[in-house]
């Protein structure tokens, strides 16, 4: 495989990340690398799995990633978060796995990686032919979650099938009947397949544009990171997800357009009948707190009571 990796910019003068400062202190490259070892098996194995044909596959490259980042341990130590270097060798190694396979098509989201796609034509590949030739009046109608839904695609998130049920429903008007008898299937199902895709678009709006910092023109390698970073970030816990994700389900439109979570929305969002107990906001808080020191974002949301180091949420 390529030898490339990520290295760090040595223009001007960086001030030095706590990995940086614990090899200072007199920590070993061994346990350093045994810690992240332990902490990014499981979540960077899950991440590649998602974009390569098998297990096989996938244990090639978190092997090679490994390896890079005990070989270029200087330079993974440099980037903070850490987060960000492995992510991009890991891509990085899946990119030329396909190139290694040849004809083999990349997938949407490593295919674009390099790029600024807020200009580039739309193509959803698998999605039906009727969805790709409408594609430029299906974004000025869903101009706001179009990036979004395209990246969910990408990820596995949501499916094509959902995706063109969504785009029938929005551009064309049609009933949830209408796209069960189109589809042949009950309208339970069609009910089902919205359901999931709703909730998918909330979260991603969530932790992209009201915890994040992605602005128009949406661009989709932003929002990509930051889902990717949501999802393998080790500063966060599962706990930390399972409320992001809740609280993210009831994002609604703003006035202006924006997608908006109020307070009183995320408090009845992330309570759980089976915890025994109310889960209060400031819970929530932490958790905002955690994934905008992981992506990071200078001027993170603040769902709590407004503190002296988050701003408020204008809702």
């Amino acid at each position: 495989m390529d030898q490339s990796f990520p290295r760090p910019d040595y223009s001007g003068e960086q001030p030095r990340t706590e990995l940086q400062k614990r090899v200072d202190g007199g920590e070993s490259q061994r346990t350093i690398l045994t810690e992240l070892y332990g902490r990014w098996q499981g979540p960077l194995y899950r991440f590649v799995r998602k974009l390569v044909r098998n297990t096989r596959d996938a244990e090639d490259v978190v092997q090679e990633v490994f390896l890079k980042m005990n070989a270029s341990f200087d330079s993974m130590i440099a980037r903070e978060p850490v987060e960000a270097w492995i992510l991009t060798v890991a891509r990085h190694e899946v990119v030329n796995l396909y190139r290694k396979w040849g004809k083999t098509p990349l997938p949407a989201e490593l295919e674009t990686l390099e790029q600024d796609l807020s200009g580039h034509d739309w193509s959803y590949g698998s999605l039906p032919r009727d969805v790709e030739a409408e594609a430029e009046r299906w974004v000025d109608r869903v101009g706001l979650v179009a990036a979004h839904l395209r990246v969910l695609v990408a990820r596995g998130s949501i499916s094509s099938t959902q995706l063109a049920d969504y785009w029938r429903e929005v551009a064309e008007g049609m009933t949830q009947q209408e796209l069960a008898e189109l589809g042949g299937v009950h309208q339970s199902r069609i009910s089902q397949r919205k359901s999931g895709l709703v909730k998918e678009i909330r979260t991603a709006l969530y932790l992209c544009i009201i915890l994040g910092v992605v602005r128009p023109p949406y661009r989709e390698a932003e929002i990509r990171e930051h889902l990717d970073r949501f999802d393998v970030a080790f500063s966060l816990t599962e706990p930390d997800r399972v409320l992001l994700r809740r609280a993210g389900s009831a994002v609604r439109g703003g006035s202006d357009g924006q997608p908006v979570l109020t307070r009183e929305d995320a408090r009845a969002a992330i309570q759980d009948s089976s915890a025994g107990r109310v889960v209060p906001l400031e819970e929530l808080h932490d958790s905002e707190s955690v994934y905008a020191a992981a992506i990071p974002n200078p001027a993170p949301h603040c769902i709590a009571t407004p503190c002296a180091v988050h701003t408020a949420s204008p809702a």
